[in-house]
């Protein structure tokens, strides 16, 4: 796919349509992101946003050619977007785009045009399949040549395949104009917004010292959406009230000089659900226009899902949340509405649920699915979904020779699949583990054979993926971050417990079925979030029975499958740097019980696909390890047991803060080896250099003066004007206070360290 997309992804807010279903469609096929090439010229008489306009272009020009992750880039042509200029450009922009594909050997796109002007394009980049994203009334945009943008929308709808439509109003009058229209909305990231909402420790530093109640908006603050009068006279009406802004400001500079307003600026998408959950309203003072009249603003599903009061301007995309928030259009009406959505108790439930189901995930399915009605399938398809469909000839098992090198579970013995539920009083009774049960596996695999198409891999019942993040003792990282290892932050927009939902997100999209993600952690090392409540997607528990070792632990939480059922069980505390798609589509086709991941160097990979009733061999109490003592009895048994080899680099440990940097390089598509130490100091602070880490998390605050050499500064940390931080890591809402310099060093959550001060961690690993 390539996006001529309607912002730029390196200084806009990334929470917009285009941006998010990239994001989304980009784990099935390549995609190129095309910043926004702009409807209209900065003009000198815009002042300060002028000059500001420009260099925020030129340095996302800089960029050139970045990809964000496998299958994911993002290009910055250069074009100018005016009528006389945008012909004299054109060239240049399509030959960027041709080349970009190249790279990303992207053949026969779909193009999608959130951005009207792409349209000068489509035809050039010979397209399989056009998608117009029609989410707002471009042509009311402020400043723009009205007739050319006009123009272009006509041109889109008649030319497009598919017209994507956001605002029902829209939809309604324009379907008959487009060539096939569809009505989707915009998505919510509802679990990142529902779990800051639950997290009382995530208040911003720049917010925790502002007064209650606060009253918040997060969005652009311009004249052609915001209502600056209206905002400001209920701020006047309201002394007692503290209001905050979190948004770029194009506004002329003391707007609004109010003592209980305070404007924080833009703050990455990442932070945004935390500055939400930290106000007590939340408020969307609109303009009264045509552009607005036409919206369906995001931050609506975003506030619902945040779980706050909600007092807006109407618009009519609003009457499907009747009864979810309150609205007012003149001051004294919305300050009286901010009174009573304060005064009385609010139930978030009713608006959360409305939201629950509007998941950015959910709706990059739902244009999947016209695609699909239109004949537009994306190639390659699913590596996994062909796997188990294309009939091929089933691959050698392992043999006991080639056990002994780098194999991590030791010999390979016969077996076969089998179905060893009973039933009893009809219910499913599970057999005794000193029941004989290799004549069973060589029965059922037998009658599986029998059963499948020659050559063909029978499909699987993945149901869950179990990540272990516990232990008998905590890693020398979580101790020393005062953290679970699924809470640290591996690139500036995932965790590591992101990074495994991400894995598991594309095996189901792969599957086509729903896979429950299960974070258990034990009682010497701490959950991954303060509240379990806040895992909708991923439920925390915590172990159901002490001491049981891993597989007594896999058998426990196992014991709700059926035992033809299978799930993935995996070390919480690695990054899986690939696809899990080749794992199961190996574990498939072998018909095995359980297969093993093994790292390219034949260290244990840490990550098993297994059948359910592969565990029954564990006994119901007391302690079991998973190599040295579950594995050897699957082999003694005759479980057909299987070893695949990851690609480079594997599944990466993150034990020690060595491994924890390494991870981060791969996850951020750096080389695998930190600079050397005569590289030149100043290229290395400044992170300029394609070698050199640097993680900066959203709502992270660097001070001026600061150097960050191949760390990661999570959300919420400070680094203090002048100090310098070197091959460490800065725990959430750490502070390192200014002029001071730590190497080698993890900073636990909550720290504040000094060049005097006691709290200092210097951090060695054990090798």
């Amino acid at each position: 796919m390539i996006c001529f997309g309607g912002e730029d992804w390196w200084y806009h807010n990334r929470g917009h349509f285009d941006m998010q279903m990239m994001r989304r469609l980009s784990r099935s096929v390549p995609v190129v992101y095309v910043n926004s090439i702009g409807m209209r010229v900065p003009r000198p008489q815009e002042g300060r946003m002028f000059a500001a306009r420009i260099a925020r272009k030129l340095g996302s020009l800089r960029r050139g050619h970045v990809r964000i992750r496998n299958g994911f880039s993002v290009i910055t042509p250069a074009v100018l977007p005016g009528r006389v200029t945008f012909p004299l450009t054109r060239g240049v922009l399509t030959w960027m785009v041709r080349a970009a594909a190249r790279r990303e050997r992207i053949r026969a796109p779909l193009v999608w045009v959130a951005c009207p002007t792409g349209a000068e394009a489509v035809d050039a980049l010979d397209p399989a399949a056009v998608v117009y994203q029609r989410t707002d009334r471009y042509e009311a945009f402020h400043g723009i040549d009205v007739e050319r943008i006009r123009s272009y929308d006509r041109w889109l709808k008649a030319r497009g395949d598919l017209t994507v439509f956001c605002s029902r109003m829209l939809y309604e009058r324009e379907t008959e104009d487009c060539r096939r229209a569809a009505y989707i909305d915009h998505g919510v990231d509802y679990d990142r917004f529902l779990r800051a909402a639950f997290d009382a420790t995530g208040t911003p530093a720049d917010m925790a010292s502002l007064p209650r109640p606060r009253i918040g908006f997060v969005g652009g603050i311009d004249a052609h959406t915001f209502d600056p009068a209206l905002f400001c006279e209920v701020a006047r009406r309201r002394p007692h009230l503290q209001f905050v802004l979190v948004g770029s400001c194009s506004l002329s500079q003391g707007w609004c000089a109010l003592p209980n307003v305070t404007l924080l600026g833009q703050r990455p998408y990442e932070a945004v659900p935390r500055y939400l959950a930290a106000c007590d309203a939340l408020i969307m003072p609109w303009r009264r226009s045509r552009w607005i009249e036409a919206c369906n603003p995001v931050k609506l599903k975003e506030y619902l899902a945040a779980g706050r009061p909600i007092v807006s301007t109407e618009f009519p995309e609003l009457h499907q949340y009747e009864g979810l928030l309150r609205t007012a259009n003149e001051p004294e009406t919305f300050a009286a509405a901010l009174d009573a959505a304060l005064a009385q108790p609010f139930d978030a439930r009713p608006g959360r649920s409305r939201v629950q189901d509007h998941t950015w995930r959910s709706k990059a399915t739902a244009v999947l699915a016209e695609l699909e009605q239109l004949g537009v399938t994306p190639k390659p398809r699913s590596p996994l979904l062909a796997a188990l469909k294309t009939p091929q000839r089933r691959p050698t098992r392992t043999t006991q020779a080639e056990a002994g090198r780098g194999n991590p579970c030791g010999p390979n013995r016969a077996g076969g699949p089998r179905d060893d539920r009973r039933t009893l009083g009809g219910q499913e009774a599970r057999r005794p583990a000193r029941v004989n049960i290799a004549g069973h596996a060589q029965e059922r695999c037998s009658t599986r054979r029998q059963n499948a198409e020659p050559g063909a891999a029978a499909p699987i019942d993945l149901v869950a993926c179990l990540l272990l993040a516990g232990g008998l003792r905590p890693s020398p990282i979580t101790e020393a971050a005062s953290r679970s290892v699924l809470d640290l932050w591996l690139t500036p927009m995932q965790s590591v417990l992101d990074c495994w939902v991400d894995r598991i997100e594309e095996l189901e999209r792969e599957l086509a079925s729903r896979i429950d993600i299960r974070a258990v952690h034990d009682a010497m090392n701490a959950p991954p979030w303060p509240d379990p409540r806040v895992g909708r997607r991923v439920t925390v528990e915590q172990d159901p029975k002490p001491f049981r070792g891993p597989a007594g632990l896999a058998r426990d939480l196992c014991i709700r499958y059926a035992g033809e059922q299978h799930v993935i069980l995996a070390e919480a505390g690695r990054y899986s740097a690939g696809s899990l798609g080749p794992l199961v589509e190996a574990h498939a086709r072998a018909e095995a019980d359980v297969t093993v991941a093994s790292n390219p160097d034949g260290s244990p990979g840490g990550i098993y696909v297994l059948r359910s009733s592969s565990l029954e061999i564990v006994a119901s109490a007391g302690f079991t390890d998973l190599k040295e003592q579950w594995l050897r009895r699957a082999v003694d048994a005759g479980l057909r047991i299987m070893v695949h080899h990851l690609p480079h680099p594997g599944a990466m440990p993150l034990r020690t803060l060595g491994q924890f940097l390494a991870a981060a390089r791969a996850a951020n598509g750096l080389s695998a080896l930190p600079p050397s130490v005569e590289s030149d100091a100043t290229d290395m602070a400044t992170g300029a250099a394609n070698h050199v880490l640097r993680v900066v998390c959203g709502n992270a605050f660097i001070g001026p003066g600061a150097r960050v050499v191949d760390s990661i500064v999570m959300p919420g940390a400070i680094i203090g004007a002048d100090a310098v931080v070197v091959r460490s890591l800065v725990c959430p809402d750490s502070q390192i206070q200014a002029g001071t310099d730590i190497a080698d060093a993890v900073v636990s959550a909550g720290a504040q360290l000094s060049d005097g001060g006691a709290l200092r961690t210097r951090f060695t690993d054990p090798a």
